[in-house]
């Protein structure tokens, strides 16, 4: 665990992350923002489970690239509006809805962006749930694999919804449920 208490804009700043593949990494910023070091492509955060706290959203600027092997990803913003905007992308393998959880600010919209670059991504939950349910959501499979959706898998908000899979396509897997998907 890394936390960082130190004055308003007090931003950490993410280059290379690193633990076992058991073991969770848990970054705490509780005055500014979670931030990629520069736009490299390459892994900022690795770890079995990742929670990332920013005061000041994640990846406002720059979203840290994150290896999740396996594990659930939390993503936690408290700040109102576009301070409290949450974008990080996957970009190893693919992901889940069903393992990543976001909550951020009640009452204001934020933008919570969850993107794939090394394969798709799959909706197999109801997502985001009570934590998010308000916000404008972006799920991108980026560079590879489509925006899947599977089972009971659905995108519910009252925000505006972003489904991008430009090497891909958005997809209704089983089309075994009448329910609608977004």
């Amino acid at each position: 665990t890394l936390t960082n208490a130190g004055g308003v804009g007090a931003d950490i700043t993410v280059d290379t992350v690193t633990v076992d593949n058991v073991d969770d990494v848990v970054l705490v910023d509780a005055e500014g923002s979670i931030e990629e070091s520069g736009s490299d492509g390459g892994v900022d955060v690795y770890g079995y489970s990742i929670t990332l706290v920013g005061d000041d959203g994640i990846g406002r600027v720059e979203p840290p690239e994150l290896d999740l092997d396996g594990g659930t990803l939390t993503l936690t913003s408290t700040s109102a509006g576009a301070l409290g905007d949450i974008s990080v992308v996957e970009s190893v393998g693919g992901i889940t809805t069903s393992v990543v959880t976001v909550t951020t600010a009640g009452g204001s919209t934020q933008t919570v962006t969850v993107a794939t670059s090394g394969a798709g991504l799959t909706v197999n939950s109801a997502w985001p749930g009570v934590g998010a349910n308000n916000d404008d959501l972006v799920l991108s499979a980026l560079t590879a694999g489509d925006v899947a959706f599977t089972g009971i898998g659905a995108v519910t908000t009252t925000g505006d919804v972003t489904l991008n899979a430009p090497a891909g396509a958005v997809t209704d897997d089983t089309g075994a449920d009448a329910a609608a998907e977004v």
